[in-house]
C-alpha cells in the first residue's frame, strides 16, 4: 500500500543559493518534476518542500498543479506553515552584531517573515543589514554601525559559508529598505 501524497499542510519555504537551479537543470528532469522556485534577493531563492517526518521533499510543478495552488497561494501557505513551526525568534549576542535564532534550521527562512524584521527595525536604526551564510545562521547589524558591525558580519559570513557544506547560502550582505531585502552595494 502506497502512502498518500503529501498535502499543503506540510509545505514550508526553504532558502537556497542560485546554484540549486543549475543542479536541478543538469538533472534533465521532466517539466512537472522541476522544483518550484521564486527569486528572493541576490544569490538567494525560495524553494518549497513538504516537511515530512524524516525528510524534506521538494515541491514540484506537478505537486503545485495537483494541489491547485497559484504561486501566490503556494507562498502564502508555506509562510503560514512556517509561522506555525516557529516556537519563537530570539537574538543572541550584543551590538554591533547579533545572531537570529529560530531553531530547526529555519533561520534563513526568517527572511520571508516581515514581522520579525519590522520588530527588529524598531530597535536597530537606521537600516538592518544581514548576512545569511547558511540555512541556520543569520547575522544582523545596522547600516549605521560605528563599531565594526559590517566588517564583523562580512567576515563571519565568509567563514561560515566556507564551512557550510551543502547548506551554504551566500556571503552577500542584505539591507532592509522599504520592507524588502536588497543586496548591499
Amino acid at each position: 500500500m502506497s502512502s498518500p501524497e503529501p498535502d499543503q499542510s506540510t509545505i514550508v519555504p526553504r532558502i537556497k543559493h542560485l546554484d540549486f537551479l543549475s543542479v536541478t537543470q543538469s538533472m534533465n528532469l521532466p517539466p512537472g518534476a522541476q522544483p518550484v522556485t521564486d527569486a528572493l534577493v541576490g544569490e538567494l531563492l525560495v524553494t518549497y518542500a513538504f516537511d515530512l517526518p524524516h525528510a524534506f521533499q521538494t515541491v514540484t510543478a506537478a505537486d503545485q498543479e495537483r494541489l491547485g495552488l497559484s504561486s501566490e497561494e503556494l507562498r502564502a501557505v508555506a509562510l503560514e506553515n512556517l509561522r506555525e513551526q516557529l516556537d519563537g525568534v530570539d537574538c543572541e549576542g550584543e551590538p554591533p552584531v547579533m545572531q537570529i535564532l529560530a531553531g530547526n534550521h529555519l533561520e534563513a527562512c526568517l527572511l520571508l517573515c516581515d514581522e520579525v524584521w519590522d520588530s527588529l527595525a524598531e530597535s536597530i536604526p537606521p537600516d538592518l543589514v544581514v548576512a545569511v551564510p547558511t540555512r541556520d545562521l543569520v547575522f544582523v547589524t545596522t547600516s549605521g554601525s560605528t563599531k565594526g558591525g559590517m566588517e564583523t558580519i562580512r567576515r563571519a559570513a565568509k567563514e561560515a559559508r566556507e564551512a557550510g557544506g551543502n547548506h551554504g547560502l551566500s556571503e552577500q550582505l542584505l539591507i532592509r529598505k522599504a520592507d524588502r531585502w536588497e543586496v548591499l552595494a
